[in-house]
């Protein structure tokens, strides 16, 4: 398979999409600082990583807690 970076663009914005859908339908109201810091991730494993989150966190908070960390976030 190609390794196009719009691909890889296309594929992490779904993935927010997603990421955010799951926690909006768990959570209720996704804060801004949360949504912010799930849009600046683009590494396949990191978004991986917050979906399984997405899906077994308890709380918003536990869900921010688990995020990566700034240097870490964006590879």
């Amino acid at each position: 398979m190609i390794e196009s970076p719009l691909i890889k663009e296309l594929e992490a914005e779904f993935a927010h999409k997603s990421i955010l859908l799951v926690l909006e339908s768990r959570c209720g109201s996704v804060p801004e600082d949360v949504r912010a810091a799930v849009q600046r991730l683009s590494d396949e494993s990191a978004l991986r990583d917050i979906t399984v989150l997405a899906a077994r966190c308890p709380d918003i908070d536990a869900f921010r807690r688990g995020l990566p960390s700034a240097g870490a976030e964006s590879q």
